[in-house]
């Protein structure tokens, strides 16, 4: 990371910040994104949408 900025606010904040890949991020956020239809509607219910 070369953000001084955005590491000097993490510091502050008492984050620590680990770089990694884009894969693994990437297969994260689909499996949360691709879920059954009876989940979806589980949480339109449980989010009164």
């Amino acid at each position: 990371m070369t953000d001084r900025e955005f590491l000097a606010e993490a510091k502050t904040r008492n984050l620590e910040i680990k770089p990694t890949a884009s894969d693994p991020l990437e297969k994260l956020a689909k499996d949360i994104i691709v879920q059954p239809p009876e989940v979806i509607e589980r949480m339109k219910k449980l989010l009164g949408k």
